[in-house]
């Protein structure tokens, strides 16, 4: 089979005898034969997986990153990444139009804006004493993914997330376990301005080993911080967060604006990239501000008003 559309979640999607088949992995212009995993109950859907390559895309390539489940990893955040940067782009180009409606002539990137990118992550806190994991979730499932290496996240996150594993498990801090509600480090929110950066360790409880030990033990962040998300779900954030040690905001400057963001503040993943949009959101016929005029962000949280 091949495809003809992708999903908002970057999956291929072919209508086959009347089903909607969705195979991650596999890109437009391929043909593969498929293996169905999971059949909808509710509706004509069913999700596949690859069990034969038969026409791979010209642009398909090794994945960069080790955690790539090509390499051997589990993560499933960057489900394009077996592909050249350029015939990403055209698969974000199809997405907009089949999902959106969005019809745009190209997607560009900024200059060396392919890898390192994300100045914002959350991480899940797994593993062990002694072997935590800092990772994601495998998408639809509670199946946590290593995330160590990431390599489209800025590297002074990626640096202080090692650092971090390696302290904590000299100390044999103890994971949260969501099940049961027993543990200690829950959560990993780290930010950077592109220089320095912010971690905030998030624990199931006040009672923690993690905020009693690691803030005056982390070398790498210019400030550490503590959140109590014990609560069921997914929620990270606390109701407040204490500072253990350094700085206790970044101040970065986002499309002309001063902005200062604290432990649980919002900060987009991309800021460079939102500039642009904002100045896009403001921008008269003639690519000036226009003067005189209010513009709405309606994307709650983007934290430059």
């Amino acid at each position: 089979m091949s495809i003809d559309r992708v999903d908002g979640d970057g999956r291929g999607v072919a209508d086959v005898d009347g089903v909607e088949v969705v195979v991650a992995g596999l890109f437009l212009g391929e043909v593969a034969s498929v293996r169905v995993d999971h059949v909808s109950r509710g509706r004509p859907r069913a999700f596949a997986t690859i069990d034969e390559l038969r026409a791979p895309h010209p642009g398909r390539r090794a994945p960069p990153c080790e955690r790539h489940p090509e390499r051997g990893g589990a993560c499933t955040g960057c489900p394009w990444q077996a592909l050249a940067e350029d015939d990403q782009r055209e698969h974000k180009r199809r997405l907009l139009a089949d999902v959106y409606g969005l019809e745009v002539d190209a997607i560009r990137s900024l200059p060396g804006g392919d890898l390192g990118y994300r100045w914002s992550s959350k991480r899940v806190v797994g593993g062990r004493p002694g072997g935590l994991v800092l990772g994601s979730y495998v998408r639809g499932s509670h199946d946590l993914a290593d995330m160590a290496g990431c390599l489209v996240e800025h590297p002074a996150l990626a640096a202080a997330a090692h650092e971090l594993v390696g302290v904590a498990d000299d100390l044999e801090i103890a994971p949260y376990d969501e099940r049961t509600g027993a543990g200690d480090l829950r959560y990993v929110w780290l930010k950077t301005d592109g220089r320095r950066v912010l971690l905030t360790l998030i624990t199931g409880a006040r009672q923690s080993r993690a905020a009693a030990l690691l803030g005056a033990r982390l070398r790498v962040p210019s400030g550490v911080a503590w959140s109590v998300q014990g609560g069921p779900g997914n929620a990270i954030r606390g109701r407040e967060a204490a500072i253990l040690r350094g700085e206790a905001s970044l101040a970065l400057r986002l499309a002309g604006r001063e902005v200062d963001v604290g432990p649980l503040g919002f900060l987009q993943p991309n800021p460079e990239v939102a500039a642009l949009a904002y100045r896009e959101l403001v921008a008269g016929p003639d690519g000036q501000p226009r003067a005189g005029a209010l513009a709405f962000d309606l994307y709650a949280g983007a934290g430059v008003t």
